[in-house]
C-alpha cells in the first residue's frame, strides 16, 4: 500500500471576517491531522465565513471525516459558517454516504462556496 502524502495546509484571508484553508494531501489523524484541526478549531472561534479547499486532498479517512464534522461544529457554534470547496467525488461520496453532506455548504471553488455563503464574489 502506498504511504499517502503527508498533509500541508495553506490559508488566506480573502476579507477580515474570512478564512480559507487549502489542503493537499492525506487528512487523517496524524500530526499533520490533528494541527490543521487545531486551527480550524481557532478559525472558527475568529472568522465569519470558514472555507476548506478540498481540491488536492487525496486521502480522507475517519479521523478526517471527523476533523470537517467537528469544524463544521464549531463554526456553527460559534455563529459563523463553514463552507467545502472542490470536493473530490470519492469524499463528497463519503460525506453522502454519512448524511452530513446536506448540512454543508459545498460547490466547486471557493469563489463559489463565498457567493453562497455571503451572498457575493470574493
Amino acid at each position: 500500500m502506498q504511504t499517502p502524502t503527508p498533509l500541508t495546509v495553506r490559508t488566506a484571508e480573502p476579507a477580515a471576517d474570512t478564512i480559507v484553508f487549502e489542503l493537499a494531501g492525506a487528512l487523517q489523524g496524524d500530526r499533520e491531522g490533528r494541527a490543521f484541526e487545531d486551527a480550524l478549531r481557532a478559525a472558527t472561534a475568529g472568522h465569519r465565513i470558514v472555507v476548506i479547499d478540498l481540491a488536492r486532498i487525496e486521502r480522507l479517512d475517519s479521523c478526517g471525516f471527523g476533523i470537517l464534522v467537528a469544524g463544521l461544529v464549531s463554526a456553527t457554534n460559534a455563529g459563523g459558517r463553514l463552507g467545502l470547496a472542490a470536493v473530490p467525488e470519492r469524499v463528497l461520496a463519503l460525506l453522502r454516504a454519512m448524511c452530513v453532506l446536506d448540512l454543508m455548504v459545498h460547490a466547486p471553488s471557493v469563489d463559489d462556496v463565498l457567493f453562497t455563503l455571503k451572498g457575493k464574489h470574493a
